[in-house]
């Protein structure tokens, strides 16, 4: 039998081993370590990125193809890897549309930054579009205040995408999303976009300049709550 390699890096034995490991993940509950570390080593992590960028440019359809190799034997594996994917992926197809606001996230995430979504909430059946977490503007960007739930790539991530809503104008609130750096690291933040929930469905959130004006970044500091950093 010839062993396989799709372009994503990833290979019948890479798929082998991590098949191997996912029981003993579930039954002791812990992270893959293992496995992420093989298919970050594999370039897996990179498959969206375009190939000018430094990635092997596969479409959502590749990627979606690789992902099912990989949730056929390691299905938790899988999963939580695509909390990365999902970002890269879809700001490698508003590229391809002509829109490169996101396109400094494809350059971090080549560069090896990981992305994780900080984007679950008890009680908010309505993720993305709404948030009972709180967004308030403060000099540099602004501050987030909540508790998020659910944290698939925890010990890993480098970069949390979060959002919360700014309700300073309650005829007009609007949802924030943002980057935040994890703590230590000496990267600056990324900038911030924001979008009315009267339009969730019919437009999508357009970037903030990144002109380094207090409106369009956010500076480690401000990604902190009064009560300390967001918990997940």
């Amino acid at each position: 039998m010839t062993a396989t390699r799709g372009i994503s890096g990833l290979s019948d034995e890479i798929i082998t081993r991590c098949g191997e490991r996912a029981s003993t993940y579930d039954r002791e509950n812990r992270f893959f370590t293992e496995d992420f570390e093989e298919l970050r080593a594999a370039g897996y992590l990179k498959m969206a990125i375009p190939k000018e960028l430094g990635g092997p440019g596969m479409s959502l359809a590749e990627v979606c193809n690789e992902q099912r190799r990989l949730a056929y034997r390691a299905p938790s594996t899988a999963l939580a890897t695509n909390m990365h994917l999902y970002w890269t992926g879809v700001a490698a197809d508003l590229r391809k549309m002509g829109d490169k606001s996101l396109e400094w996230l494809l350059r971090e995430a080549a560069a090896g930054e990981v992305f994780a979504a900080g984007h679950g909430e008890t009680g908010n059946d309505l993720p993305l579009f709404l948030s009972s977490a709180k967004a308030e503007r403060v000099d540099g960007g602004y501050r987030f205040s909540g508790r998020k739930m659910f944290g698939s790539l925890t010990p890993v991530w480098t970069r949390l995408g979060i959002h919360a809503m700014d309700s300073t104008d309650p005829q007009s609130p609007k949802v924030v999303h943002a980057f935040m750096p994890r703590p230590g690291s000496s990267r600056p933040a990324p900038p911030i976009c924001s979008s009315s929930p009267s339009s969730a469905g019919r437009s999508r959130p357009s970037a903030a300049s990144t002109s380094g004006s207090p409106s369009a970044r956010a500076t480690s500091p401000s990604l902190v709550s009064r009560n300390g950093p967001l918990s997940l």
